[in-house]
């Protein structure tokens, strides 16, 4: 008997000194989100009567994560619960008319359907080391973009399942390769001998030229199935010096836009910010190429060429990720533009002054100015788009629980045919408790 309980403890100590190697590591974390947002309806011209729209959504999104084996094994699951209520009063000869949405599907601008889905995963990823290196090998719906996150950008409501290869080759160099798949081509999944598959391949190597400077030149192309096959060269260099910090991005886009246009466009990015205690100032110029010939059969514009990805990031009433309200609105409220998203504007410019202010630990300040150009149709001469004026405040209440909201006001131009524009405006806010 004695033996038979020797043998008993000492696979009793067995057990107890390996069994944590194997044991997870496990945490949920994730966000409660109350947003709500009122806007002017413009219709972009003082010919038609302008309506109001306003808008609540909720969204809850719990993160699971494990990680195993010291870290070697990580994986994630994250769950959106979201819900929208919205009404909108019509324009027209009847003002009191109103649409009103209960959708638990429904986007919270202008209660419109079909955006993200109500319940179900958001983002899941499997994420692991390659043995015998450094890399890093990821699998899962996430985030896949260019170091910028504004050209080539799979993120946010369109994030899509993929594979990558990310991590350091030596000190200072470091590589990072993926491609995700935003489903079959041809109507509904039906596959045919000619259809193509919509996918994403990138390519990235980052440099660590000094202390202070990295260089990151990638390649990319996209497909859409139906005849978009683009390709895209560039460059992205970040810097630090003292207190400011720089970060420049410089890509150009070739390929077919279409089955029957070819593509030919580029765009510059320089985004910078300078630190003095309290205070942040930020300078960012966006420059974006134009077709100077709109009947030969190319596309010369910077115009949405990456599909469900490549938003400008810039003023609210614009791009919707404006960087002084601090609230993502995801679309654009205000309906005095005809052609919609910047992006869409033929050689556009776009200039940016903006600062923040530290009140107090937990009390930040904001405000900026956005000023928009474009070519006219032929490039032969300059338009102006508008400019736009941003006002935001952030409340730490508690180190877990924040209030943001803000204010913008958009002085339409005359860009587009129809020269008598009126302007926008739209308030939001943001109560989030992060867990």
């Amino acid at each position: 008997m004695r033996k038979i309980l020797l043998t008993l403890f000492a696979l009793a100590l067995v057990v107890a000194f390996t069994a944590p190697s194997y044991a997870a590591d496990f945490k949920m974390t994730g966000f409660y989100r109350v947003r709500a947002f009122s806007a002017s309806l413009n219709q972009a011209d003082n010919d038609t009567d302008d309506g109001s729209a306003s808008g609540i959504d909720a969204l809850i999104r719990p993160r699971f994560n494990t990680s195993v084996d010291g870290g070697k094994i990580k994986a994630i699951w994250e769950i959106d619960w979201y819900e929208a209520r919205t009404k909108d009063a019509l324009s027209g000869d009847n003002e009191h008319s109103h649409q009103t949405a209960h959708d638990a599907n429904a986007n919270a601008i202008f209660g419109r359907t079909g955006g993200r889905i109500g319940v179900g995963t958001n983002r899941w990823i499997i994420d692991f080391a390659v043995p015998g290196s450094a890399l890093r090998m990821r699998l899962g719906r996430t985030d896949y973009t260019s170091p910028d996150k504004e050209i080539f950008d799979s993120a946010g409501a369109s994030r899509k399942p993929g594979i990558a290869l990310y991590g350091k080759l030596s000190k200072n160099m470091s590589l990072s390769m993926f491609m995700f798949r935003a489903g079959a081509s041809g109507e509904g999944r039906t596959i045919g001998t000619a259809d193509e598959n919509k996918d994403s391949y990138y390519a990235a190597l980052g440099i660590k030229a000094s202390p202070t400077v990295t260089l990151t030149p990638w390649v990319a192309m996209h497909r859409d199935g139906k005849g978009t096959s683009l390709t895209y060269a560039a460059l992205h260099a970040k810097a630090k010096v003292g207190i400011f910090n720089v970060s420049a991005t410089g890509v150009s886009v070739g390929g077919d836009k279409s089955a029957d246009m070819d593509a030919s466009g580029w765009a510059m990015l320089v985004r910078s910010s300078a630190s003095m205690g309290k205070l942040t100032l930020m300078g960012n110029l966006t420059m974006l190429s134009g077709d100077d010939n709109m009947d030969d059969n190319e596309e010369g514009r910077f115009s949405s060429l990456f599909p469900n990805g490549g938003d400008i990031v810039s003023g609210i009433l614009i791009s919707g990720r404006g960087n002084i309200m601090l609230i993502d609105v995801n679309e654009r409220a205000a309906g005095n533009q005809s052609t919609g998203k910047l992006t869409r504007t033929n050689g556009a410019v776009i200039g940016e002054l903006g600062i923040k202010y530290k009140v107090s630990k937990t009390f930040d300040l904001g405000a900026g100015i956005y000023v928009y150009q474009s070519a006219e149709a032929d490039m032969e001469g300059d338009e102006d788009y508008g400019t736009e004026f941003d006002v935001g405040m952030q409340w730490k209440i508690y180190p877990n629980l924040q209030l943001r909201a803000g204010f913008a006001y958009l002085a339409a131009g005359d860009y587009g045919s129809n020269n008598d524009k009126e302007d926008s405006w739209m308030a939001a806010a943001s109560l989030r408790h992060i867990f």
